[in-house]
């Protein structure tokens, strides 16, 4: 009886042992997917335990439309924007904004009877301006969104549509806007 007991504690501390070890073998793959995961769209490289950078070569197709949109010295312009946002506060949509000297100074509704939300309002999801809208894509690109989706504007580079999921495992973090209309002013 005994020698059963010797054997069973002796198989039991083996089991432990093989499952410390599976944990720890499976964390280490599991931020090595990470490591993967955040450097491979970057100019990073991990190297055993080297860090690396790359050379960027070509521009990303931000920054060539930022270029762009820079190019164009657009400073006054309104916008309708639709925009929809996951969570407790979804903000009004569509809206008119109007921007001069590129800042964002009138934000108006389409509802019966018109509302004109705060400015400051609309900043929290920047969405406010072409270059906040820049702010956000380079943000969700340095964070490494789990989706980021944007369609750019030909002639002017200014983006059209921006569709971000920072976490694909996070409920209601999840953003899209569309500039449904764009026009300069003077």
């Amino acid at each position: 009886m005994k020698f059963i007991n010797q054997k069973i504690i002796q198989l039991i501390s083996t089991l432990f042992l093989f499952s410390i070890l599976f944990t720890v073998i499976f964390s280490a793959s599991c931020s090595l997917q990470q490591q993967t995961k955040a450097t491979e769209n970057s100019n990073i490289l991990l190297d055993d335990s080297n860090i690396i950078l790359k050379p960027n070569l070509e521009k990303s197709e931000l920054e060539r439309n930022r270029n762009l949109w820079r190019e164009r010295n657009i400073i006054n312009y309104k916008m309708v924007i639709k925009l929809s946002v996951t969570g407790l506060y979804n903000p009004i949509s569509p809206v008119e904004i109007l921007v001069e000297n590129g800042k964002a100074i009138s934000i108006k509704t389409f509802e019966k009877p018109a509302r004109n939300p705060a400015v400051e309002s609309y900043e929290r999801f920047g969405n406010n301006t072409v270059e906040t809208m820049f702010e956000k894509i380079e943000s969700a690109e340095m964070r490494n969104a789990d989706k980021l989706e944007v369609k750019y504007d030909a002639k002017f580079g200014y983006p059209k549509e921006i569709s971000i999921d920072s976490s694909f495992a996070v409920i209601d973090d999840e953003s899209y806007v569309k500039v449904e209309k764009f026009e300069v002013t003077n």
